[in-house]
């Protein structure tokens, strides 16, 4: 059949011979697949296993063979032939095919293979491959016999003997020379048969057939060597046959083909594409363009098989990992991608090529491999993550709890250390998982490791980033050795010793020979040790003295320097001599016959040289080496032939002489391995001839691809971030061939396959998390958009603004940091389509900054300037101003926007799309989404006049989608929104402030529509938007709209609001102290409307709204603007509390007790103390009382009456209780400061009512902390200590604090003591503490304060007094008591003060009564002095209010504070030194008149308390009880102020009678005597209604006094008739 293809002239004949041998070869092979002998073949197609790209064959020869080769396949289904019908043939063709035993097998198979020169490759015993036969062994082997099996066994060897036999018999007529006897076309069809042949082999091969160690030794030793000699046959047709092949073998025989792989694949693949298209030449004649069409199709066939190897990304990944990352490797992913990006971007300077058709069919083949490589390798990290953790988002969790495939990890990088250098590669490299790295180098293992630990992906980042390092430090040394070795041992690539350096050197295929040469001739101490242990690792044992050379210099090649040669010439001799010390007696003998040998082998091998050596020159030159005597003559002989015949080559010398012999072309990349070394010795490196390789070529690639084979091992990459260091190898090119053929073609195939070459490759960063690098295609992608410029605006401008679209959608989570340029373009392009349609672009918000509504513009008019860049694109419409510095011509303003055309191709619903998919984002990537947009918002609203809402509007629909979302996510999305919406309400133009809030009160509505649960405060932070405008807006419409937003909320709302009645109070708080008073009263009725009609909803669920709606009323019984409000606002506070006290506010708590009710109604029935105004009368003024009366009036009519059994809660001091109470207590305690005396008297009344009709259901520990927190702090102004400042304040603010002292505060006290009187016997500390309170007054030096102290001191005690206990009264008692002593005035003291701060002080005059300390201690004794008078007077009311309840112990009590008051007044009085000196002091100190104490000083004082005390003693003596008289000794007491009364009045008059018979000034004197004589009097009648018995007892004591007022001329008549009836009527009966 072969024979008939080739030498018939048929085109129907040859097409039947090949599809007979086509059936043949499939039959043979697809039976080693099944691994049955009878196989029903499946059909073939022509077409799927002939693909050699395009210009292959004519169209009408395919289809004639496709047409032959389809009706043979239907012969052979149809006929059977192993069927029943062919049961006679098949039993004559059975001793045909009995196989031999596997033994014989195996033994002919070795014998073969090393005839080949090979080694066996079957040893040992058979393993049997998995097949079809093994699964019908398994489900008969109980049945099966051992016979059968080893039948079957040996049958599967026979078949793969003969898929063998055939393959190589196959690939041996490929490579077959035509004789010289035959027709060289015939061989040319035997050959490319043969080649068609093995490619239908491999295309159909199986696993079975990929895994048979037969099949693939076959393929190592005989395909490799076809591939070797065809690929550079002439034929067009060979070459793009064995680019097939290649293809197939890389995509199906990879794993088991490393080191053919990498030989093979620059040699076919990668130099056809990294040359120039029309060779190297640059004369483009017509020739030259006729050749580069030629090139161009051979470059197209060669893409065409690289497109199907792109569509796999686990062939690309594999190669990328095993080459690429193999330090010998020759990255070829990495040259594959660099040399079609330069055939995809073309850019010839000749003038013709690139229009060239055949030119252009190849870029776009390129572009096409560089799309389908992205695609595919995004395809396979989908697949490989999938295969770890599923195909889920990205970042997410594997269920074990470990972090999947898609989870980037931290790779260790090189990095800067401080110094600048980089820092070892391996540092961030486990030590175990380095440890073997370096033993492998040290081996001379370059290949990538096998390691299991770790994650694959990272072990293949480090790799390749220790290969980098590697190939650095290669580089490096070929240029200085000395740095290169100092950078691998800083990298810690190569060890710091000796032995570690000469490993690497030896090593190393990449070195250049002459640098090491060079290094190791060098005389350095670290040399010479580096060139010992070169040498004496290498083993002459046993060699031939020249083979022993052969060896030296096969790794270096010998310097030019003769001191460098002799080092190395010297070691070597030491070196054999102790390897072979039988070879020579010294060392100097294998020295110089060294010398001798690379003499003779230049001489002889040098073609300049015309008289060469002979072999007696030779003997001749050489006699007496050893050591005095000759060398044998038959080793001398030997060793001269052996050199002439055959030379002496250094490995850069072969090369040198291979590529001069192919041409002497350079590659286009530096060598990076062994390989590219090879590639100069192989066809195709050379442009005008091409011929095949020498048989010393393939000889010397045979033995590479041993020597490689033996070492490799292939790395399957199955993880996903293995994808990593590839995309870093694959970006920049990529980016920089999509960018370049999208700007410059307008080829819509062109532009469509760079738009998807931007689409997967930004997909796949995404998927790896290569953020810079997606940004980088990102921006470009922007860029092409040119949105900046619309006049610039085309269709594929318009397609790469879809793709964005596209991407957002797709990848929306990887675009956190670009969302913000995505909605740039996004706004631009709507403004842009906008225009185009002819739509006015938010006309109603183009007004002024004030709200002035701005003139409409046409489209024609707003037309839009190009900006530089994306970051610098206006987003907004430009303005009048900057249209008219433009020019106005008709043409250029169309320009300046797209054709019309390209705008109809602008759809707008792309973008409606775009938004809707946020809702599809996750929450990190919606957050940012939404910053974005307000960001792009924000810049659409800028200037004022001319703003754009588009995006505004499109955040309340994002707004609105993703309102559905888990609170959570929806609480971090609004939280950004809200501040973007406080920003916009804020915003100078009304319009968009309005537009902004009415968007935010439609999206509370919406929201408000869900539920919320308890505890909860989303409804809360989704309001607190409005609380922030109404605090920040100056614009007054603004903060009504926000009002009435909130209220129509309220309204329609009501009852799904729960936390949200927060932020409902927290706005309306705002408004209360709003400078609009319309916008107060507005707010105000929303308070009014939400207390009466949804009171119920305000604690339904959250207890604590309670607290804030109490805050809202007061803030607006602040209100400056409206009275009314304010007096409403405390009328809610009473109905706040009534609701509290009911229980209707849910608070934990305990039931009253039983005497609640009764408490409550005694507190209701008290009269309520009214506010007193006047300081001088003690009444309330006009003004107060009337303020008073329209406060309780309108309180009165805006609440209903409490009724007096409401209260069923106990409350406590715990935190909940107060939390309700206290706000509404300190608000209204706080009113108390108010300057409006309505509002004072009206909290004043409120606050105190709440505590009488309530108080009742609150414990002793809550009133504690009520009258501490609340009552005791509306005082503290007044209990502040007294200094200079208050003291000696203007008359301004004494008037006004006076004003508060005798209204407010009086009032305040009177309300305290009223309350405290109702329950002190509940809370028995109240009374303790308010007796500290208004004994604090009392003491204070202020007579006002004071005189409210004792005030209200004596209605507390005459209110409690007739329920008072004895305990009460004692306290009551011990205040008074306290009080008395407390404010005695000691005239001494501060007479003796004055005299002893004058005597001490350098200036004598610094401490004056007058000023300063000396003025307060004057003040002080003015102040105790009326103070005493009023507590003498107190004691005196105190027992007039309760004369029979009073026991004796208090009321002796009472009768000792007066007389002990009485006794020191009239003690000072009487006192004339002590009066004198008080008088100079102040004469002395200039004291003022009204503030002196006038002489005497305590007058008034001393009248007035002993009227006091008179009155008490003769009431208690005529209507008390017997024993009360008798205990309190009455009597007596009445006697001795008498006494002391009628003395001090005797003594007064006779002072005064003295001083008038003196004739000197009485004035005071008889001022004194006037102030005296009613006390006088009032003792005289006293002692005249004595009983008679006391007078008696008493009469010894006051005779001698009353009969010198006898004798006083002076005394008045009333005096004097008071004493006459005294001695008429008691004194004359007692004598008679």
């Amino acid at each position: 059949t072969y024979n008939v293809f080739l030498t018939s002239k048929s085109e129907v004949t040859q097409a039947t011979a090949k599809a007979t041998l086509i059936q043949i070869v499939n039959a043979v092979f697809f039976r080693i697949e099944t691994g049955q002998f009878a196989v029903s073949l499946p059909p073939v197609t022509i077409d799927e296993v002939m693909r050699m790209g395009a210009g292959d064959e004519k169209a009408s020869s395919m289809s004639t063979s496709a047409s032959v080769h389809q009706f043979l396949s239907e012969v052979a289904a149809a006929v059977d032939p192993f069927g029943t019908a062919a049961a006679t043939l098949q039993a004559e063709l059975d001793e045909a095919f009995v196989p031999r035993k596997i033994s014989d097998t195996g033994a002919g198979l070795a014998g073969e293979a090393e005839g080949a020169g090979g080694r066996p490759s079957w040893e040992g015993s058979l393993e049997l491959p998995h097949s079809p036969m093994h699964s019908i062994m398994a489900r008969a082997s109980g049945r099966q016999s051992m016979e059968n099996i080893q039948a079957n066994a040996e049958l599967v060897a026979m078949l793969e003997k003969d898929g063998f036999l055939l393959l190589r018999a196959l690939c041996k007529l490929s490579i077959k020379s035509p004789d010289s006897s035959s027709d060289s076309t015939n061989s040319s069809k035997g050959r490319v048969l043969a080649l068609e042949l093995i490619k239908v082999i491999l295309e159909n091969s199986g696993h079975e057939v990929q895994s048979r160690d037969k099949i693939l030794k076959g393929i190592k030793q005989y395909l490799c060597l076809s591939l070797l000699k065809c690929c550079g046959s002439s034929s067009a047709h060979l070459q793009n046959l064995c680019t097939s092949i290649f293809t197939t073998l890389l995509m199906k025989f990879r794993t088991k083909l490393k080191a053919e792989v990498g030989v093979f694949y620059p040699m076919i693949l990668l130099k056809v594409l990294e040359t120039p298209v029309g060779g190297a030449s640059h004369d483009f004649s017509t020739p030259t363009l006729a050749m580069a069409s030629a090139d161009a199709m051979s470059k197209t066939a060669v893409l065409n098989c690289l497109e199907r190897v792109s569509k796999d990304g686990q062939v690309l990944v594999d190669l990328f990992v095993n080459y690429d990352c193999d330090i010998e490797g020759g990255n070829l992913f990495e040259r594959t991608i660099a040399a079609t990006v330069r055939l995809a971007q073309g850019g010839h300077t000749s003038t013709g090529i690139d229009d060239l058709a055949e030119v252009r069919q190849m870029r776009f083949h390129a572009l096409t491999f560089l799309t389908e490589s992205v695609s595919s390798l995004r395809e396979w990290h989908i697949n490989a993550t999938h295969g770890v953790a599923g195909d889920a988002a990205p970042g997410a969790k594997a269920k074990d709890g470990t972090a999947s495939a898609e989870d980037p990890q931290e790779i260790p990088c090189p990095e800067r250390d401080q110094d600048g250098g980089e820092s070892s590669v391996l540092d961030g490299i486990d030590e175990s998982i380095k440890a073997k790295w370096m033993a492998q180098l040290a081996a001379g293992q370059r290949s990538i490791p096998q390691l299991t630990e770790g994650k694959q992906g990272d072990l293949v980042t480090l790799w390749k980033e220790f290969k980098k390092a590697f190939e650095k430090g290669v580089s490096l040394f070929n240029e200085k050795p000395k740095k290169g070795v100092e950078f691998l041992q800083g990298q810690k690539l190569v060890g710091e010793d000796p032995t570690d350096v000469a490993k690497f050197l030896a090593a190393t295929m990449a070195l250049d020979k002459a640098i090491i040469g060079d290094y190791l001739g060098e005389r350095d101490d670290f040399n010479l040790s580096v060139m010992h242990a070169y040498v004496d690792a290498l083993d002459f044992t046993g060699m031939e003295f020249d083979s022993a050379i052969r060896s030296f210099l096969s790794g270096f090649r010998l310097p030019g320097e003769a001191q460098k040669i002799d080092r190395l010439m010297e070691k070597f001799a030491e070196r054999f001599l102790r390897c072979n010390p039988e070879a020579f007696k010294t060392a100097d003998v294998a020295y110089v016959l060294a010398y001798s040998v690379i003499m003779l082998n230049t001489d002889a091998h040098n073609p300049m040289v015309k008289n060469k050596m002979t072999k007696e020159g030779f003997l001749k030159n050489n006699r007496g080496i050893n050591d005095g005597g000759d060398l044998d003559k038959q080793f001398m002989e030997a060793l001269y032939d052996r050199i002439v015949t055959n030379e002496i080559k250094m490995n850069d010398d072969t090369d040198d002489a291979g590529d001069v012999a192919q041409g002497g072309t350079e590659s286009s990349q530096q060598p990076t391995g062994w390989f590219d070394s090879v590639m100069a010795l192989l066809p195709g490196r050379q442009e005008a001839t091409v011929t095949e390789p020498t048989d010393e070529i393939v000889r010397r690639t045979a033995e590479k691809l041993r020597t490689l084979a033996e070492g490799s091992s292939f790395v399957e990459a199955k993880d996903s971030d293995t994808l990593r260091p590839m995309v870093d190898v694959l970006w920049a090119p990529v980016l920089g061939a999509f960018s370049v053929l999208f700007e410059s073609e307008q080829d819509q195939a062109f532009i469509d396959q760079s738009i998807d070459g931007f689409r997967e490759s930004i997909i796949l960063m995404a998927r790896l998390r290569m953020t810079m690098l997606q940004n980088a295609f990102l921006t470009s992608l922007i860029r092409f958009t040119s949105l900046n410029a619309p006049g610039k605006i085309g269709f594929k401008n318009v397609k790469a603004f879809r793709t964005l679209l596209v991407l957002a959608e797709e990848i929306g989570d990887s675009l956190s940091d670009r969302w913000l340029e995505i909605l740039r373009c996004v706004s631009r392009f709507e403004l842009i389509a906008s225009f185009g349609a002819g739509a006015p672009m938010d006309a109603f918000m183009n007004g002024s900054a004030s709200g002035v509504r701005g003139t409409m513009h046409s489209p024609e008019e707003l037309r839009l300037e190009a900006s530089p860049s994306i970051d610098s694109m206006k987003l907004q419409v430009s303005s009048r101003a900057s249209l008219a510095n433009q020019t106005t011509g008709h043409s250029l303003r169309e320009s300046a926007m797209p054709r019309s055309d390209t705008l109809k191709f602008m759809e707008m619903e792309d973008l409606t799309r775009f938004y809707l998919c946020s809702v599809k984002l996750s929450t990190e990537s919606v957050i940012a989404f939404v910053q974005a947009l307000c960001a792009v918002a924000i810049e659409e609203l800028d200037p004022a006049s001319t703003p754009r809402v588009f995006s505004l509007t499109q955040i309340v629909e994002i707004a609105h989608f993703n309102m559905g979302r888990i609170r959570i996510v929806w609480g971090r999305i609004w939280a950004q929104l809200s501040d973007f919406f406080v920003s916009v309400g804020c915003h100078e133009n009304l319009g968009v402030g309005m537009y902004a809030v009415d968007s935010l009160r439609q999206l509370a509505i919406k929201f408000l529509n869900m539920d919320e649960l308890a505890n909860f405060n989303f409804q809360n932070d989704f309001l607190r938007p409005f609380i922030m405008l109404m605090r920040k807006s100056q614009n007054p419409e603004i903060r009504e709209l926000v009002i009435r937003c909130v209220s129509q909320m309220v309204l329609a709302r009501a009852s799904n609001i729960k936390s949200g009645w927060k932020s409902v109070f927290m706005v309306l708080t705002s408004a209360s102290s709003d400078k609009s008073a319309h916008i107060v009263r507005l707010a105000f009725s929303t308070v009014e409307r939400i207390v009466r009609e949804e009171f119920k909803f305000i604690t339904e669920t959250e207890t604590t709204t309670f607290t804030d709606c109490v805050n809202c009323l007061v803030a607006f019984t602040n209100n400056p603007h409206s009275l009314d409000i304010s007096l409403n606002a405390i009328a809610f506070l009473r109905f706040c509390a009534g609701e509290l006290a009911e229980g209707d506010i849910q608070v934990q708590s305990a039931e009253l007790p039983v005497d609640a009710s009764a408490s409550l109604s005694r507190a209701k029935e008290a009269n309520r103390i009214r506010p007193v105004g006047s300081r001088n009368s003690g009444k309330p003024s006009a003004e107060a009382a009337a303020a008073a009366a329209s406060a309780a009036a309108a309180i009165a009519a805006a609440t209903p009456e409490p009724s007096l059994n409401r209260g069923t809660i106990r409350f406590t001091d715990r935190d909940e209780h107060m939390y309700f109470w206290f706000p509404l207590l300190v608000g209204l305690s706080e009113l108390t400061f108010d300057p409006r005396s309505e509002v004072r008297y009206g909290a004043l009344g409120v606050l105190f009512d709440i505590l009488k009709l309530h108080g009742g259901s609150f414990t002793q520990a809550f009133w504690i902390r009520v009258y501490d927190s609340i009552l005791l702090p509306m005082f503290d102004h007044v209990r502040a200590e007294v200094t200079d400042t208050t003291t000696f304040s203007d008359e301004a603010r004494r008037a006004e604090a006076d004003a508060w002292l005798y209204e407010t505060c009086t009032t305040s006290l009177q309300y305290l003591v009223d309350v405290i009187s109702a329950y002190h016997k509940a809370v028995p500390e109240l009374l303790t503490k308010l007796l500290d309170l208004l004994g604090g007054f009392i003491r204070r030096n202020h007579p006002s304060l004071a005189a409210v102290g004792v005030a209200a001191l004596t209605q507390l005690a005459v209110s409690c007094g007739s329920e008072a206990a004895s305990g009460t009264w004692r306290a009551m008692l011990e205040a008074f008591k306290s009080a008395t002593y407390d404010t005695i005035p000691d005239i001494e003291a501060l007479l003796n003060m004055r005299s002893e701060h004058r005597r001490t002080s350098e200036d004598g005059n610094a401490w004056t009564l007058e000023s300063g300390a000396g003025a307060r201690r004057l003040a002080e004794i003015r102040c105790r002095a009326s103070v005493q008078l009023l507590l003498a007077q107190a004691c005196g009311e105190l027992y007039a209010a309760h004369p029979q309840s009073m026991d004796v112990e208090s009321l002796i009590t009472i009768l000792d504070l007066l007389e002990q008051i009485c006794d020191r007044s009239v003690e000072v009085d009487g006192n004339m030194g002590l009066r004198e000196s008080l008088a100079l002091a102040q004469t002395a100190d200039n004291v003022l008149e009204p503030k002196m104490l006038h002489d005497p000083p305590f007058l008034q004082l001393e009248v007035e308390s002993s009227q006091a005390y008179m009155t008490v003693l003769l009431t208690i003596n005529a209507v008390g009880k017997k024993e009360v008289i008798r205990d309190a000794a009455i009597g007596e007491r009445i006697c001795r102020v008498c006494l002391t009364n009628l003395e001090r009045f005797e003594r007064q008059s006779a002072a005064c009678q003295a001083a008038h018979m003196e004739s000197a000034s009485s004035e005071t004197l008889m001022v004194e005597n006037v102030a005296l004589v009613p006390l006088a009097v009032a003792t005289l009648k006293a002692l005249m209604g004595l009983p008679n018995d006391v007078f008696e007892k008493q009469a010894r004591q006051l005779y001698p006094t009353l009969t010198n007022l006898i004798a006083s001329e002076i005394a008045p008549q009333e005096v004097q008739n008071l004493l006459s009836d005294m001695f008429t009527s008691r004194i004359s009966a007692m004598v008679e």
